[in-house]
């Protein structure tokens, strides 16, 4: 159990001179008993981070020793798969739940309502801009049962 929140392991040198770092993460599947693996380039120093790849691993043999064992290695076997890994964030509660459900609904409800371009703002029109009194009170009328 690493934290991945934490980052790599080890002296903070090792990566700052690392060309590319590599995540690997593992997940069973509850329901099937299945695996489900990815890597992601979490650092390349002259390329692109983020990306990631669905592999499974799979038994070759490449011989038998001299006792007649069988010797394998394990060959990753990457694919187009969809699945994603499992959400292990906790799902929130209470006026947490309450206010997030309150700014989707609020976002749903106006998605022409784009972020603008220039310092300080992510890339012209991919946001959607919820007011901040507007959604306060989508809140607090979540919270306040129905007078009628």
């Amino acid at each position: 159990g690493k934290d991945r929140a934490q980052g790599m392991r080890g002296l903070s040198a090792l990566h700052g001179a690392a060309d590319t770092e590599l995540l690997v993460t593992v997940d069973l599947d509850d329901d099937t008993g299945e695996q489900h693996r990815q890597v992601t380039v979490a650092k390349q120093r002259e390329g692109i981070t983020g990306q990631t790849f669905n592999f499974t691993l799979r038994p070759v043999e490449l011989g038998t020793t001299p006792k007649g064992r069988i010797v394998t290695a394990a060959h990753a076997h990457f694919h187009d798969d969809t699945r994603k890994p499992k959400d292990r964030r906790k799902k929130p509660t209470g006026l947490p739940k309450t206010a997030l459900e309150a700014l989707k609904q609020i976002a749903s409800d106006n998605p022409n309502r784009k972020n603008p371009s220039g310092n300080g703002w992510p890339e012209y029109e991919t946001k959607v801009i919820v007011p901040t009194k507007e959604w306060i009170a989508a809140i607090i009328g979540k919270m306040v049962p129905d007078q009628g």
